[in-house]
């Protein structure tokens, strides 16, 4: 997979991934997705990363705290 399809790629995971964790701060959802992203910079074989990405930030944002998902006061 080419850079530039990878990025569009998580860009769409990313999107899905807020529609479906709607309670949870669009911020923390983009931050969750580029940090498993990133988890992936060095490895050589890229087609399965966005799937990857996705299946582990929901992974990670079907646990966050009740707290954390409303929004600042």
């Amino acid at each position: 997979m080419e850079p530039r399809e990878e990025l569009h790629a998580v860009l769409e995971v990313r999107a899905r991934l807020q529609q479906k964790f709607s309670h949870v701060q669009a911020a923390e959802v983009a931050r969750t997705v580029d940090e498993v992203h990133h988890e992936f910079d060095g490895h050589p074989i890229r087609d399965f990363v966005p799937v990857l990405v996705e299946r582990f930030a929901a992974d990670r944002l079907g646990q966050v705290p009740a707290q954390r998902t409303a929004p600042p006061i």
